[in-house]
């Protein structure tokens, strides 16, 4: 998927809803790059051709060999109007506002809630939650 939305509108103040919310990569070669959260589910992660592809691929982000981003890395969720994510058990973590998510089990998957500024960190990589009006 491109999500290079050419020149990005001012990051709004209002109430976070799947058609104005975004990751705004902070760091990295894309830096800058926003990437629409407005599906239900989203998987993020690292396309595997012809084994998997994911809805957020981050292939193309990475700073460095190797990969920081597993293949399946975390899972971004609507439910009721509030965004939520689950790390899916990745190699090297996710992160958010500096607190490391619990990895997904085969019992339990464990979602936080985001807000509007959160930071979150997939690996080496930093993006943020913004909105746009």
């Amino acid at each position: 998927m491109n999500y290079d939305l050419g020149q990005a509108p001012t990051p709004g103040l209002g109430r976070m809803t799947p058609e104005r919310t975004f990751l705004r990569l902070c760091n990295g070669p894309k830096t800058g790059l926003e990437i629409p959260l407005h599906h239900l589910t989203m998987v993020l992660g690292r396309n595997n051709l012809p084994h998997g592809i994911v809805d957020i691929d981050l292939s193309d982000c990475e700073l460095g060999t190797p990969p920081m981003i597993s293949r399946n890395h975390a899972i971004f969720q609507w439910v009721e109007g509030v965004l939520q994510i689950c790390d899916l058990n990745s190699r090297n973590g996710s992160w958010v506002n500096d607190r490391q998510l619990i990895p997904h089990s085969t019992e339990v998957a464990t979602f936080v809630t985001l807000s509007l500024g959160d930071i979150i960190k997939f690996g080496n990589l930093e993006f943020e939650v913004i909105t746009h009006d």
